[in-house]
């Protein structure tokens, strides 16, 4: 199957450049574990309660509905390139595009071409970072980021003072600080902007089926899936926009909300850790009941990073696939949740993060942990010693009638006396695409 290009809207509908296929390709991994792969034909509304369903056409011919609910992932069969990654926009919602800049839109905005997006414009109090990597530049992680307002990185390593962007004006952009009324940067010297965050961004309400969408140049949004037609999913997403994307122009599609839930959207009730080898435990605690609970702010905790590698500065990666979803950790910690009896399994891949095969070093110096499952304090389940070098494993626990559950990424062996291999050096660990099951 020929892949179209994948449109969307953001700040304004936009025109399809090429009709997509009728019928999408695809393959559904379920809550059960079970494969199936055919065309999408309908998405059937759902009646009262019940969820919507997507209607696949198998290969011998028939018809199976799939609740949308009981999906984990859906994969589209015969994706296309990438296409242009001159800049990246990240939104405040965590959604991302990816594309050539064309030019800026107005005072507030920038116009960027996409493979996966089309030509689209993208407010700047819709972001959190517009970047441009070809341009090099030192532009930290966002939890390296100096407080105080926003910032221009340029591409000769210095950066403006925490202060307001006012406007892109032509082929500038104007920013304010602290007693500079006017700073003004030609915009292809800029290697990033970061515009600090003022507010909540919005969010799926707590609970809400909702889907996340992956374009074929790693571009991906989130939102409500309402139809499928003319190879058209019709999705809404957190940020109230109704959008028209050809599945035929994304890699895929996974849910949560339905009958599992992600751990990383879920706030642990305690977090027990060893910031280095010989320190002692030190422990965090959540009340999971506060109004609006949030992860632990960042920098609070060494060796916990929800949806994140370690230190958070990188997506999960294990054997080549980036996990969006996941927990990613270090020796050593115990990370818990309560799960109040509502699941029945808890499933992950599991190893350590491909970033420890990039580090240089000795051919030792790979990591190596074990990781452990804890239920109401009891271990049910351990699996390693792991090291950077093996498959990642995937694994499934039953959880059933556990009031909590507990992740615990463990030294491999007695660090005193110290061997190599059972310190915590390069412990990378990663619970990828980490779900309790209902």
């Amino acid at each position: 199957m020929t892949p179209t290009i994948l449109r969307l809207a953001l700040a304004g509908a936009l025109g399809l450049a090429a009709a997509p296929a009728a019928f999408a390709d695809v393959e559904i991994v379920t809550v059960d574990g079970r494969r199936v792969r055919g065309e999408i034909r309908e998405i059937a509304p759902g009646q009262g309660a019940e969820p919507p369903k997507l209607v696949l056409l198998r290969p011998d011919g028939t018809l199976e509905p799939f609740g949308l609910d009981s999906i984990v992932e859906l994969l589209v069969q015969g994706s296309g390139a990438a296409g242009a990654r001159d800049v990246e926009a990240v939104l405040s919602t965590g959604e991302t595009i990816w594309g050539t800049l064309e030019a800026p839109e107005g005072d507030q905005g920038l116009r960027i071409r996409s493979a996966s997006v089309g030509t689209v414009t993208v407010r700047l109090d819709q972001v959190r970072w517009v970047r441009f990597p070809a341009r090099g530049g030192s532009v930290p992680p966002e939890d390296r980021v100096p407080p105080g307002g926003d910032i221009l990185f340029m591409r000769d390593g210095t950066q403006t003072p925490a202060g307001t962007i006012e406007r892109l004006d032509g082929t500038s952009v104007v920013a304010s600080a602290a007693g500079i009324p006017e700073i003004r940067k030609p915009l292809g010297d800029v290697a990033a902007i970061y515009v600090a965050p003022i507010g909540e961004p919005p969010a799926a309400p707590p609970g809400s089926l909702s889907a996340s969408l992956e374009g074929v140049d790693g571009s991906f949004v989130r939102g409500r899936i309402e139809s499928f037609r003319d190879g058209l999913l019709g999705v809404e997403t957190v940020s109230g926009l109704r959008l028209k994307v050809p599945v035929s122009g994304l890699s895929s599609v996974s849910f949560a909300g339905g009958r599992f839930d992600y751990l990383s959207d879920l706030v642990p009730v305690r977090v027990r850790e060893r910031p280095n080898l010989y320190d002692p435990v030190v422990e965090h605690a959540r009340d999971p009941s506060a109004e609006r609970p949030r992860h632990f702010p960042p920098g609070t905790c060494s060796n916990y990073f929800p949806d994140r590698a370690y230190r958070g500065e990188n997506s999960i990666r294990l054997g080549g696939k980036v996990h969006r979803k996941g927990i990613g950790a270090h020796s050593w910690v115990e990370i818990t949740y309560a799960i109040g009896k509502r699941y029945r399994l808890f499933t992950a891949t599991i190893g350590l993060d491909d970033s420890v095969k990039d580090l240089q070093g000795e051919v030792n110096e790979r990591g190596s942990v074990i990781f452990r499952v804890l239920l109401d304090g009891t271990e049910k389940a351990r699996f390693g010693p792991m090291v950077g070098s093996d498959k990642p494993r995937e694994i499934e626990v039953n959880v059933s009638g556990a009031e909590t559950l507990s992740l615990v990424v463990d030294y491999t062996g007695d660090p005193d006396p110290p061997k190599f291999e059972d310190t915590h050096i390069r412990d990378r660990a990663d619970f990828g695409s980490a779900r309790v099951i209902k």
